[in-house]
């Protein structure tokens, strides 16, 4: 291999590594706006309950317990939702994906004058980003690898295989990650 094929294959390496990371974070970041809007919605619910449930208009012969049921319901929701910090993560996902996608446009326009020192400067930029990423989700990752490959054209075969259960926990925790093997 030539040394400008190879700085070729780095480039369109790199550029993958970096398109696959802008998917992952617009990922985690529609997810922690839903979850922020579902919370906000049972919240609004069963605080919304609760207040009808006191003001005698439902409920008047219900225990206090039932009563009480969801105020505590709400509590939870809020609480949880303060304690995990669901809207920093998503902005913090929202401006990780800018500053790759800062990184992509910057790769795309210095295509044509592509030299080993403007790699080096790229890859450095991208492990700045990544140093204040938070721990990745392997199968979210690899979904992200999936659906990368899929927009490039290429076949299902070169895909890495993710079971069903895997996808649907994919954004709440790694679930069976040593199972991924990637394709040759």
């Amino acid at each position: 291999m030539s040394p400008d094929e190879d700085i070729h294959r780095r480039f369109s390496d790199l550029l993958f590594g970096v398109r696959r990371s802008v998917r992952y974070h617009s990922r985690r970041v529609r997810f922690f706006d839903w979850l922020h809007q579902m919370a906000t919605l049972a919240t609004l619910l069963f605080g919304s309950t609760t207040v009808a449930v006191f003001g005698g208009v439902i409920a008047a012969d219900w225990p206090l317990w039932a009563k009480l049921l969801p105020a505590f319901i709400a509590s939870v929701l809020a609480a949880f939702e303060l304690a995990f910090g669901v809207v920093r993560k998503a902005r913090e996902h929202e401006n990780l994906m800018r500053n790759f996608v800062a990184l992509e446009q910057r790769m795309e326009t210095s295509r044509d004058q592509l030299t080993t020192e403007l790699l080096a400067q790229m890859t450095e930029r991208r492990l700045e980003i990544e140093a204040n990423e938070p721990p990745v989700l392997r199968v979210l990752d690899t979904l992200c690898h999936n659906e990368l490959l899929e927009a490039m054209g290429y076949d299902q075969q070169d895909h890495i295989k993710v079971s069903f259960f895997q996808r649907r926990f994919a954004n709440w925790f790694d679930l069976g990650q040593h199972t991924l093997h990637s394709r040759p």
